[in-house]
């Protein structure tokens, strides 16, 4: 009842909030499901019963599970994490309501980038972080396990744009800018910092990928700020350079 009445009168709805734990996002598969699956649910309902006209839910490239070959919106889902299956089910909750109102649903890539909130966990994030403080970072697997990624800057922008935006038949839309091995993001951070030393563990274990075709569809119809990866990490840096 609460959630319905803070939505009363609101024509647009941004749904960011989720449960995210990398990299234990195979842990705690009941916690998922009610907070990313049935929490979705609830906001989705509350948004159909105020009269909501416009709502976005930001998912995550998880959805598509392990591929060998870049995907784009087209490809079937198939999560191999419980996060990843309750962030779909959760696009279900939502694309459920297309013909009620305007519904974006946005499978962002890895977030990075400096913020108020940011995530320590996430893998740029987390790199930038040991690299500053400890001068080495924790590398799981062999490293060449690749994953797409996108800046926080990069990703408001177009959360932005989307207020004007008309969804496509599908309403879906991949959003990343980079597609690197775990590796190369390494390589890239130590330009910044020469002397960093790599642990890797457990080499041998085979990670999943998550690979995405680029450009992404929606980057194609809107902007986003034109600054290199190599920009945005030297200004990670001076933010811990204190």
């Amino acid at each position: 009842r609460k959630l319905r009445e803070t939505l009363a009168g609101v024509e647009v709805v941004y749904h960011l909030a989720a449960k995210v734990t990398t990299p234990l996002a195979d842990l705690e598969a009941h916690s998922f499901d009610q907070i990313n699956h049935w929490g979705t649910a609830q906001v989705a309902y509350a948004a159909e019963q105020t009269g909501v006209k416009h709502l976005i839910y930001l998912s995550s490239t998880s959805v598509y599970g392990d591929y060998d070959t870049p995907v784009d919106e087209q490809a079937a889902a198939h999560p191999r994490s419980y996060y990843g299956m309750a962030k779909l089910a959760g696009e279900g909750q939502v694309l459920r309501l297309r013909d009620q109102m305007r519904v974006h649903v946005i499978r962002s890539a890895n977030v990075y980038g400096y913020n108020p909130a940011y995530r320590i966990d996430a893998v740029i994030n987390r790199f930038v972080f040991e690299a500053h403080f400890q001068g080495r970072v924790t590398i799981h697997g062999s490293g060449e396990q690749e994953r797409s990624f996108i800046h926080v800057d990069k990703l408001a922008a177009v959360l932005r744009q989307l207020l004007n935006h008309e969804p496509g038949s599908q309403s879906i839309y991949n959003l990343a800018e980079h597609q690197l091995s775990i590796n190369e993001v390494v390589a890239h951070i130590r330009q910044l910092y020469p002397e960093l030393e790599t642990i890797f563990l457990n080499p041998g274990m085979p990670r999943r990928n998550i690979r995405i075709q680029r450009p992404v569809a929606l980057l194609q119809e809107l902007k986003i700020p034109t600054i290199a990866l190599m920009d945005e990490l030297r200004a990670f840096q001076q933010v811990f350079s204190f």
